[in-house]
């Protein structure tokens, strides 16, 4: 499992992180798949540990009200398509840039 290292130098496997973001409020298979991405992609490599929980409550938001054409991608093909992928990581690095951590 992939491990990220936050600026507070702690490393966190991603099952890690969302099983504890998401333990008590379950996740659609598309929202996961996306947070998951954009964790393995590095979009959470650089904001201290401790913010992403609130980080991944951020992204859900945006890629529900902004970017739900994704989601439904995702949803419907099972998977993230070479075309979803571009798509998600734009709407990533949009959501990065508002994202104070």
């Amino acid at each position: 499992m992939q491990r990220l290292s936050g600026r507070d130098g702690a490393g966190v496997c991603c099952w890690c992180l969302v099983r504890c973001c998401w333990r008590l409020c379950p996740k659609s298979a598309e929202i996961q798949c996306g947070v998951i991405w954009a964790m393995q992609n590095g979009f959470f490599n650089d904001m201290p540990v401790k913010s992403v929980q609130a980080a991944a409550a951020s992204l859900q938001t945006h890629l529900e009200t902004a970017k739900p054409a994704i989601l439904a991608k995702i949803r419907l093909g099972n998977k993230i398509e070479k075309d979803g992928e571009a798509e998600l990581k734009a709407a990533c690095e949009t959501w990065r840039r508002s994202f104070k951590a």
